[in-house]
């Protein structure tokens, strides 16, 4: 290898902004067409009747996890009216047509008359310069996540969020009996998933037998019990959720392409204390679901919110634990499949491998003797 000489050096310490600069390029055009695409769109709404006016201003564009670019607009000097949302991937498509599908079956359902208001309708669906474009009622309200750092108001709005997702639960869930059918769904579909994803990526035989071993353990422990089955949001998190500015009260809940008709509630409030903790922590899923699984305790507001949910019972430490893993592996099932996450060295390594790796010792402990 050849000595690394002045310039070489120079060059690897300006490098990063270079990189940085190109990725900061490269979003401002992305953000910029997608401005003006919307522009394009405003006119289709007002046409369409679904705006009065093309008056109404296209505001900041802001992108979704999944690569969604989120664009609000309304009239100028009020909150937004409505939500543009725009695919950049053929993913993200499929995202949001069953994001739409959720939406309109959310609220067709009569058992949610009255709770289906913190529900975004699906108001139109359309092109512009040929890409489909979706259009959904704004709901009110401040994004949860942005209230993490005043103490108080994080407990509230932990609270608030179980006890808002508990009114869709309580509304549609039913007692059933976990059958092989239900198991194949909840535990079989996700373990495949990642088992494959483990092997495509020359994972060790060590990951894939701790992966059978939590499957088998999940099985046993749901089969032929009467659990709560019903809808549920299925990436519920404080990101995903608007409240009042003191946190007391859920205003609205968004991005519902993850959800489903046919899962046990107690995977929402799971969940969203998992998430919490590491939207606080800045730590990976995977993470904090390693760290939880190693010390096995609540934290007090933790503790509070599942019990708003009536979802986990909390007088079992060995219940707890079972949710924490279902929930981390219906979590990483679903996003091991998805390209960007499953195809990241560093998120399957953080969120998949080293949860595994902890997991033998868990779930022998976690026996009864």
């Amino acid at each position: 290898m050849p000595p690394v000489g002045p310039l070489d050096a120079a060059v690897s310490k300006i490098a990063p902004v270079f990189v940085g600069a190109r990725s900061r390029a490269v979003a401002h055009y992305r953000s910029t067409a997608v401005r003006s695409r919307s522009g394009i769109a405003l006119a289709v709404l007002e046409m369409a009747g679904v705006v009065p006016s093309s008056s109404w201003i296209v505001g900041r564009v802001s992108w979704s996890d999944t690569d969604v670019a989120i664009v609000p607009i309304g009239p100028p000097g009020t909150p937004p009216r409505i939500i543009v949302k725009w695919p950049s991937s053929g993913d993200s498509l499929a995202s949001l047509r069953t994001q739409s599908a959720n939406l309109v079956r959310l609220h067709a359902d009569q058992r949610l008359t009255g709770w289906s208001s913190l529900v975004p309708v699906i108001l139109f669906e359309g092109e512009a310069d040929g890409i489909p474009f979706f259009v959904e009622s704004a709901v009110p309200g401040i994004t949860a996540d942005r209230l993490r750092r005043d103490t108080a108001v994080r407990r509230r709005s932990l609270r608030a969020a179980a006890e808002a997702i508990a009114g869709l639960h309580a509304r549609t869930a039913v007692q059933r009996t976990v059958d092989d059918e239900i198991l194949e769904l909840w535990i079989g579909r996700p373990v495949r998933t990642v088992s494959e994803l483990i092997s495509s990526r020359g994972g060790g035989i060590a990951a894939v037998r701790a992966l059978d071993v939590l499957a088998r353990e999940l099985r046993a422990a749901f089969a032929g019990r009467e659990l709560s089955i019903g809808w549920i949001h299925g990436d519920y998190w404080l990101g995903n959720i608007l409240t009042s500015p003191d946190g007391s009260r859920v205003t609205g809940i968004v991005d519902w392409d993850l959800a489903s008709s046919d899962q046990p509630v107690l995977l929402d409030p799971v969940h969203l204390v998992l998430m919490a903790r590491r939207s606080l922590s800045g730590r990976e899923f995977g993470d904090v679901v390693r760290s939880f699984l190693k010390e096995g305790s609540l934290a007090p507001a933790e503790r509070a919110a599942l019990h708003a949910s009536s979802a986990v019972q909390l007088s079992d430490p060995g219940e707890i634990r079972r949710a924490i893993q279902f929930a981390w592996l219906r979590h990483v099932g679903i996003f091991a499949a998805a390209g960007k996450d499953g195809s990241n060295p560093r998120w399957v390594r953080r969120n998949i491998e080293a949860v595994l790796k902890a997991l033998p010792d868990v779930v022998r402990a976690s026996r009864p003797r």
